[in-house]
């Protein structure tokens, strides 16, 4: 009866859509990549719980929300419980405090730490199995990527696409977890896009961190409102004062990208990129480079009288700190990144402090380096035009390198093995060996596993 008095919006067909792939077997290599990115997740966000941003955000949660009484969800890295909407909110938080999370599937955004941390602790709270967590995951993940079509470059407008498109992504894969109807998951995404929004002028800032955490806690609480029975406008994607017109996209119908929603799924075509460095993801193409040729040539910086940095529009335009003060700022600095990498020849979590922003060495060798979009770029040109990095040489002599795909990207991706010993580099300060294997297991076997809460038991700090 539901189905006969629905309107046949753009919102109600997604939401029909949805629910029908939810029920259809997921190719194996799906589930595969989501268990990488799950074990990326995991990692990065236990050693992001360390951060000061996400300490003061617990501080916070502890004095003026919970004031002393036990919540009843965990957060990852420390042996504290909240309640579930809190919780989320830190996860979520700690997952991006380093800029350490995968990026990709054409989504503009950060799918793991926007989608996982809700996911999980819908588990807390019902009996979820691993394959129906991944599942839902992956439908997430492909929620970013027909948003993110229908909403290009939004960074070059000012607005995190993380914050933007998040909390629709999260209520899409939260609903379907908490098995809502088609009516319900519609409310949910109407009530989850009046609650999107974040600005890229935040970048460089602990508030970038906080994006992330409210998206999937926005996310989570629009479909448990949606799934009560909580109502939002039919006509939220569509027409003059919708969730498209408001971010500057009149004409956009997402109708039109239905029919390729899962076909393929997004998580393999076009792949997320998982990272090697703890900066912004257009920075990693300069860096690998820089580090190759440093390696390559033992270039001493005393050697160095210039160095030259191509590279898109997008990235002159997030990466815009040229003399970062603090060390959130050199997250967002090529200039900081490229003197680094080329005096030390590695770029590790440990260089984005105050003190390494300030390293007398690096604002040296900063003060040579120069940073511009490509000489013959026109607005037809290829996002994924390879960077490139030219180095002059006190003897006269020039080295030059290109990058396409740095390493990480699904076009020049990652192993398990290489992300397992990610995992391993971020919790070995709070895991023992045997909980360290215990996750890594837990998280290779997830598709066979009854119930997928297991997962933050086997991460309590020890």
């Amino acid at each position: 009866m539901e189905q006969l008095i629905m309107a046949e919006t753009i919102l109600n067909n997604l939401s029909r859509l949805v629910l029908g792939k939810f029920q259809e077997e997921m190719p194996s290599e799906e589930l595969a990549l989501a268990k990488l990115a799950l074990l990326d997740y995991l990692g990065v966000t236990m050693l992001g719980s360390r951060e000061l941003s996400v300490n003061i955000l617990l501080s916070y949660k502890l004095k003026y929300f919970t004031k002393g009484t036990t919540g009843t969800h965990q957060i990852i890295g420390k042996n504290v419980k909240l309640n579930q909407l809190d919780a989320v909110e830190f996860n979520g938080s700690s997952a991006h405090a380093l800029d350490y999370d995968d990026t990709g599937a054409s989504t503009q955004c950060h799918p793991s730490a926007l989608l996982f941390p809700a996911l999980i602790s819908i588990s807390e709270d019902h009996n979820i199995s691993g394959k129906k967590l991944l599942k839902s995951y992956i439908i997430g993940v492909e929620m970013l990527n027909v948003l993110s079509k229908c909403l290009p470059f939004l960074h070059s407008n000012g607005w995190h696409p993380s914050s933007v498109f998040g909390p629709l992504a999260s209520a899409v894969s939260s609903s379907l977890l908490l098995d809502s109807s088609e009516k319900q998951l519609a409310n949910s995404l109407g009530i989850a896009a009046s609650l999107s929004g974040g600005l890229v002028a935040n970048f460089g800032s602990q508030t970038k961190h906080l994006h992330i955490g409210n998206a999937s806690a926005s996310g989570l609480k629009a479909a448990l409102l949606g799934k009560g029975g909580f109502t939002s406008s039919e006509f939220i994607l569509e027409g003059p004062k919708s969730y498209f017109a408001a971010y500057g996209k009149n004409d956009i119908c997402l109708q039109d990208f239905l029919p390729g929603f899962g076909d393929p799924w997004s998580i393999k075509t076009p792949g997320l990129n998982f990272k090697q460095y703890a900066s912004c993801a257009l920075s990693h193409r300069l860096i690998d480079i820089a580090i190759d040729l440093k390696r390559k040539n033992d270039i001493s910086p005393s050697e160095i009288t210039g160095v030259s940095c191509r590279a898109t529009p997008r990235a002159k335009e997030i990466l815009f700190y040229q003399d970062p003060e603090e060390g959130l700022q050199g997250k967002f600095s090529i200039h900081y990144l490229i003197a680094r990498a080329l005096i030390y020849g590695e770029i590790k979590t440990v260089d984005f402090t105050i003190e390494a922003v300030n390293d007398p060495k690096v604002k040296n060798l900063m003060k040579l380096i120069s940073f511009e979009v490509h000489e013959d770029w026109d607005d037809s040109g290829n996002l994924w035009r390879p960077d490139v990095l030219q180095i002059d040489l006190a003897d006269g002599n020039q080295l030059e390198g290109v990058s396409t795909y740095p390493k990480g990207h699904a076009k020049n991706p990652f192993e398990w093995d290489i992300v397992q010993q990610k995992f391993i580099d971020c919790s070995e300060w709070a895991l023992s060996r045997k909980s360290i294997s215990n996750v890594i297991s837990l998280v290779g076997t997830f598709e066979d596993i009854d119930d997928s809460s297991q997962i933050l038991k086997s991460l309590q700090v020890e």
